[in-house]
């Protein structure tokens, strides 16, 4: 599965190069599994190589894929099997020369369907719950279907495994039965356009006055910590009224969450976004002073917090997990152990005082090419 690097120049990468990229996660729905095998096939395509795109029908998608073929399967929630193997009974996988598996979905049906030759060739991304999901608490269908038994099948036959961080892969060596740590890669995640190179654009939304404005982008779950974060600013606003946070996103526990805003009368210093567009993350980011998002998941990576990063918006999040590998401690953002921490850093506007210069080989540095390291 190595790739020589002189066929990665763009003089020598041949339009029949042909790379399947296989993920059932795709924006705008899905996680940070999705973002990344969308930054996949962008990256691959602008390099030059034939992609095809398998992943779930939609009646749309991300506008960045025009060119590119997608093959979309029949989306049942839980049934997903059948259908990607009625699409992929459809693709002459002898005809493609990599396959990348960006998901869970796409690893377990890859170990139902494809051969030990068609494995042998493939990229397994571990992305960061499959341990969770697969070997400690699957669900009675996930039993039923033999999830376990197929996706370690894919795990032990793939010719390549990339965990996006360090720690994912000290995580699926050390909670699951798999122990051959010289097949797993470390990659970060690449950002994709708009957020690299860093951005310093004007904003398109209307830069909010005489307010510092504190940035949440993700999923409204509880277990991503929200319920501490308004416990935090609450405590904050009683000290400094002078602070906004703004929410981008949507989730099961915002209900709940406006119930608490409401019931406090903290209406006027919180403000939902919703989920909007990736292309217009940036303008959010540009708007703040400073992102947080305190989890209580063991986040493998996080791409929002370099998201927030490359556009100059200084980064707080738990000093642990993954998440340490995604801020510069002290230098582009904070890594917090309490919620005493986080406080004084709002109350003392320390993120104030970071340089771009900081943020810039920060960012660059993680910033590497996903193509030598994916095939």
């Amino acid at each position: 599965m190595r790739i020589n690097s002189k066929k990665l120049s763009k003089k020598n990468i041949l339009k029949n190069n042909k790379v399947l990229v296989f993920s059932h996660e795709l924006p705008p729905l899905g996680g940070g599994a999705g973002v990344v095998g969308l930054q996949y096939c962008n990256e691959l395509y602008q390099a030059g190589f034939n992609v095809t795109l398998l992943t779930k029908k939609e009646k749309s998608y991300p506008n960045s894929l025009k060119n590119i073929r997608i093959i979309g399967a029949e989306y049942i929630p839980k049934v997903y099997l059948l259908p990607y193997v009625f699409a992929l009974m459809k693709v002459k996988l002898n005809d493609y020369d990599y396959i990348i598996l960006n998901d869970m979905v796409a690893a377990y049906v890859a170990g139902f369907y494809f051969s030990e030759e068609d494995l042998s060739k493939s990229t397994l991304i571990l992305h960061g719950s499959e341990p969770e999901i697969i070997y400690d608490s699957p669900d009675i269908y996930q039993r039923i279907t033999l999830l376990k038994f197929f996706y370690n099948k894919a795990l032990n036959k793939v010719g390549k495994i990339i965990a996006v961080s360090n720690y994912m892969k000290s995580k699926i060596l050390n909670e699951t039965p798999f122990n051959d740590a010289k097949k797993i890669f470390v990659h970060y995640s690449k950002l994709g356009s708009p957020f690299f190179p860093l951005s310093n654009k004007p904003t398109k939304i209307e830069k909010t006055k005489n307010k510092e404005v504190i940035l949440t982008v993700s999923r409204i779950e509880k277990g991503k910590g929200f319920l501490e974060m308004y416990e935090i600013f609450k405590k904050l606003i009683s000290l400094d009224n002078t602070f906004q946070w703004t929410i981008v996103g949507d989730g099961s526990f915002k209900s709940a969450l406006v119930n608490l805003i409401n019931k406090d009368k903290m209406n006027e210093y919180i403000k939902f976004v919703g989920k909007i567009d990736r292309n217009d993350l940036i303008y959010q980011y540009n708007n703040a002073d400073v992102f947080w998002l305190l989890s209580n998941y063991k986040e493998s990576f996080g791409l929002v917090y370099l998201e927030a990063q490359a556009c100059y918006c200084p980064a707080v999040g738990y000093k642990k997990y993954g998440v340490i590998e995604t801020i510069n401690n002290n230098k582009t953002g904070f890594l917090v152990e309490n919620k005493e921490q986080c406080l004084d850093i709002f109350i003392n506007r320390e993120y104030k005082y970071f340089k771009k210069s900081d943020f810039k080989e920060f960012i660059n540095a993680l910033h590497l090419s996903s193509i030598k390291a994916i095939l």
